[in-house]
């Protein structure tokens, strides 16, 4: 178990120290990559994404995808988990409170979306980190 405790903690700790590291987007897309990093709990439309970089939904989404190897949901979702993770290890929040934070509706909608991004439910995840 502590092996797999470890396994875990290194792959959330690896999306946190690498997400920002990602070679320079282009830079029409930049203002859009912006706004989600300042705001990955706020729910933004692509239209407006593309709005705010002055482009259409469609080259916008081509952009981003060729640039950041990604969509912008899967994007946003990604920094979402990063926050999450560092809450409820490095701020040692409760999963309830990370949820209201992180903009879900349900504590059961934020332990969803971490169990499918991470295989293991938030409460899990802090046990394993707390018990290396």
């Amino acid at each position: 178990a502590s092996i797999e405790a470890s396994s875990l903690i290194l792959k959330c700790m690896q999306q946190i120290l690498f997400s920002d590291k990602v070679e320079e987007p282009h830079s029409q897309i930049l203002p859009a990559i912006s706004r989600i990093k300042e705001n990955p709990d706020i729910d933004i439309s692509i239209k407006d994404l593309a709005a705010l970089c002055g482009i259409s939904e469609s080259h916008f989404r081509r952009l981003f995808v060729s640039e950041m190897g990604m969509s912008p949901l899967k994007y946003k979702n990604k920094l979402r988990l990063n926050r999450s993770c560092d809450y409820l290890i490095n701020h040692m929040l409760p999963v309830s409170r990370v949820a209201e934070i992180m903009n879900f509706d349900t504590v059961y909608s934020f332990s969803k979306f971490f169990k499918n991004e991470m295989g293991i439910s938030p409460l899990k995840y802090v046990k394993s980190k707390h018990s290396i």
